[in-house]
Formats: C-alpha cells, structure tokens, sequence
C-alpha cells in the first residue's frame, strides 16, 4: 500500500479468513508514493514517487513480505510526476502515465516507457510519449489512469483537465516487437476529471470515474482495434474517484 502523504510504502500479512493482517515492512524512497506494481515473477515491487520524479525497486520476500531496496530509476525529464504504472503481460515493458510532465503550460501530457528485467531487478528509460490534448484546449493537464489491454496490444490513459473542460480517454497501438506507443485515437471521458477508469476482464468495456462531473461514463472497446465507442453515463455518488469492474460468474 503506497500512501501519498507519507511517502511511503506498507507491506501488511493476511489473515487466513482473507483480513488484513499485522504491518511487515515499509520503506520510503521519497515524496508522493503513488502506486505499487509487482514484477511477474513476484520477486519486485516498483513504486514511483510522483513528488521526487522517480521510480524505485524494492526486492520483495514472498515468505515475510519484506522489502529491500535494491535500485531506481529517474525519470528523464524534470517534473514529470509519474503517477501510475502499467506493466506489460511479457514482464518486461513498462508505462508511466506522468501527472505533472511539462507543467501546465506544454502542449502535450507525457507517458514514459522503461524496459524491465525482473531476473536483475532493474528499470532502464527507453522512450517518453506525448499524451494528446483536444484541439486548442491550453489549460491544466493532469494525467490520471494506465491500463493495458488484457491483448497486450493497446494501452490507455486518462488525462484530468482543468475544472471546466471534459477529460479524455486516449488509447495507444503497442508495437509488439519494440512495445514502442502510437496513437490510435483521443475520446472525451464524457465528464470532468478522469481520475480513473478500469477495463473489464475481457477488454471489451472500459468505465471512468469522472470525479468533477459526480458521473461514471462506460464504452465498448473493439478488442481488434482497441477503439472506443461511447454507451452512456449514469450520475452516482459526489466525487467518484474509482471504477472498477468486477467479475461476476
């Protein structure tokens, strides 16, 4: 459990009945925790400090859930933030969607690409990506969610605009042989402030949480293309901050 304010990161046990369990370990590596993501293989835990600008690797210990910090690794560009992470299937390609890149005045939002080896445990920068902005918005920008399709062709991320204009939703080709990101399409998240949004477990539906607008807005993705076609919103509770599908049998 990564928290924001303290800007650490808490490992807890579980009960047997599925309960949280005692705090086991905890490290912090800097400002602004933000997210946590377990390598493949379970042997790594990497967190980015949005307030410090990096991503760090912490060995993990399935056993006694204990972290070592082991490395990290900067981002590239000053600033960025780097808020979530999406890891590809393959274990070695990963995605920072950045909430602070360029600040409010660059013309893009950015996602940087790093290449993993979660044998060594190490987290190398390969590439930054520009996020889109609708055509002649200029105001605020903060990007939100990351997911990957469970394909492992497409990626997507939300960008928080300011407190007036509606979010967007863009969804990127992932190369397969480079994991390098183009652009297939930008969509309005049909609501202010896209904090975040999750794919169902079949990627065929995406659902946002449009924190500003108190709304959830869902869409049909088509699993070849990976683009996105709107279905409706429906007003739920002040100030969604998550939507997350659930699997249902």
């Amino acid at each position: 459990m990564p928290n924001y304010y303290s800007g650490y990161v808490y490992i807890y046990g579980l009960a047997a009945d599925g309960t949280v369990g005692s705090l086991v370990s905890w490290d912090s590596a800097g400002s602004n925790a933000h997210n946590a993501v377990f390598t493949l293989n379970n042997n790594f835990v990497l967190v980015p400090y949005l307030g410090s600008n990096l991503i760090k690797v912490y060995a993990f210990n399935g056993g006694t859930g204990a972290l070592t910090p082991v490395g990290s690794t900067t981002l590239p560009t000053p600033s960025s933030g780097p808020r979530h992470l999406a890891l590809h299937a393959n274990g070695k390609w990963l995605y920072s969607i950045n909430e602070t890149a360029g600040g409010a005045t660059s013309p893009a939002g950015t996602i940087d690409f790093f290449k993993v080896d979660q044998t060594a445990g190490t987290v190398v920068s390969s590439a930054t990506f520009s996020v889109p902005l609708p055509a002649g918005y200029t105001g605020a920008k903060n990007g939100g969610e990351i997911e990957i399709a469970p394909s492992g062709s497409v990626l997507y991320v939300s960008m928080r605009l300011d407190s007036v204009a509606q979010g967007s939703i863009v969804a990127y080709g992932i190369d397969a042989t480079t994991g390098a990101l183009t652009v297939i399409e930008q969509d309005s998240s049909r609501g202010i402030t896209p904090r975040q949004f999750s794919l169902s477990e079949d990627g065929q539906v995406l659902v946002v949480g449009n924190q500003t607008s108190n709304t959830i807005a869902w869409f049909r993705v088509d699993p070849a293309s990976g683009a996105l076609t709107f279905v409706n919103t429906r007003d739920v509770c002040a100030s969604p901050r998550f939507a997350r599908m659930a699997l249902v049998k």
